[in-house]
């Protein structure tokens, strides 16, 4: 027993020095890529838990990814092709976390032709946010 609690210690130890430290920070670039490929290539997956699963990160990390406009097209289709209206909303919100021009300006043109009450209230609110928050 005297000898497994310093090992035990010394394990302790390691994990928290290993925490404190970790190989990538969060300002590695290189990390960040390909954690954003990753992220692209799970957004054209056929499994819908998949898609949700990245749009999920996307929504958390969005301002550190670097998207392609592949990707942001792959959301643009999934909010124009699906038909749950939770999903849809959750396209929209992944692609205006993104702060992509290309993706804001699709955001508000589909607002003319939503349909749905709930998606065009939050294009609205999304459109109005993004205006604001850049001085237009």
């Amino acid at each position: 027993m005297k000898r497994v609690m310093p090992c035990l210690i010394i394990l302790a130890l390691s994990l928290v020095v290993m925490g404190a430290n970790p190989v990538y920070s969060q300002d590695d670039d290189a990390m960040w890529v390909t954690f954003s490929k990753n992220l692209a290539a799970n957004l054209a997956s056929e499994n819908s838990g998949v898609k949700q699963s990245a749009m999920k990160l996307i929504i958390i990390y969005g301002d550190k990814l670097k998207l392609d406009d592949e990707a942001i097209f792959e959301l643009i289709e999934i909010y124009n092709r699906e038909k749950d209206v939770k999903y849809r909303q959750m396209a929209l919100v992944t692609l205006y976390s993104l702060k992509n021009k290309w993706a804001m300006e699709f955001i508000k043109q589909s607002y003319e032709f939503e349909k749905n009450s709930v998606l065009k209230h939050t294009i609205a609110a999304m459109v109005l946010e993004y205006q604001s928050s850049n001085n237009l």
